[in-house]
């Protein structure tokens, strides 16, 4: 677990939040859909989103619940965020990192955190979520990873980190889609406020130009931490990739979703 802070203690995000709003990737309409049916709000239950970002996820579920307050600690992203639901009407975003929210007094039919969870305190998220949470509430947590089967473009991809900015101890590439969906679904059963949870995964892909793909690398808070010397090299190497495949590549991504309940 990481905090997201920068040498000076700012929420990184916010150093690039236009990048993110801009590049991120949304969630498959099947996740969202899959996430309400096993929520099954009640009409006057509530959802609570923590760490939302610029409102990726949220503008996907605001449309289809009562209303949804969503924690974002960083002010920048936090504004970009209300920009993007002010539309919707029933969304309030609030500036605050989760661990130190105390909330509106009521409970939640619903939370949900979308690549949120592993910048909280492991000590203490899940039992601060419950304490959000009604009785039987639903948890749903969800991220986006790369499947790296060890060929095309992300094993491209591996070897120019390896080659400028070796990250991984011994050249070991990052964990395999199966490796860090075991990781999460230990770590949420493992949770006593929490039943053992459901996991559903969902296989994508998107196409990228090579400026695209460098706008995407510049939202990923390791890259950012790089000197501007490595930085540069790195996305001038990967650029290069991508054009000698043609000026396109197309990666393919699973996106891993774990449901579960409070226990009581």
């Amino acid at each position: 677990m990481r905090k997201a802070t920068d040498k000076d203690g700012n929420w990184i995000f916010d150093g690039f939040a236009d990048e993110y709003d801009a590049v991120r990737n949304a969630y498959v309409p099947e996740l969202i859909d899959d996430v309400l049916a096993y929520a099954a709000l009640r009409h006057d239950d509530r959802v609570l989103e923590v760490g939302c970002g610029p409102g990726t996820a949220t503008r996907q579920f605001a449309p289809r619940v009562p209303h949804l307050t969503a924690i974002e600690p960083g002010p920048r992203v936090a504004m970009l965020a209300r920009r993007n639901t002010k539309k919707f009407g029933n969304v309030l975003i609030e500036t605050a990192l989760f661990d130190d929210w105390d909330g509106p007094g009521e409970r939640f039919g619903l939370v949900f955190g979308a690549r949120s969870f592993q910048w909280l305190d492991p000590a203490t998220c899940f039992r601060k979520t419950a304490a959000h949470l009604r009785s039987a509430g639903a948890l749903a947590l969800f991220w986006h990873w790369p499947v790296m089967d060890g060929t095309g473009f992300f094993q491209d991809v591996q070897e120019a980190y390896d080659t400028g900015w070796p990250r991984q101890p011994h050249g070991r590439p990052p964990p395999p889609v199966i490796d860090r969906i075991e990781k999460w679904r230990a770590i949420i059963d493992a949770a006593p406020e929490f039943r053992p949870c459901d996991v559903r995964r969902y296989a994508w892909e998107r196409e990228y130009d090579a400026e695209t793909y460098i706008r995407l690398m510049r939202t990923w808070p390791d890259h950012c931490r790089l000197e501007d010397a490595t930085r540069d090299k790195l996305e001038a190497h990967i650029g290069r990739i991508i054009e000698r495949a043609g000026g396109t590549v197309t990666p393919r991504y699973e996106t891993g979703l774990f449901l579960t309940r409070r226990t009581t």
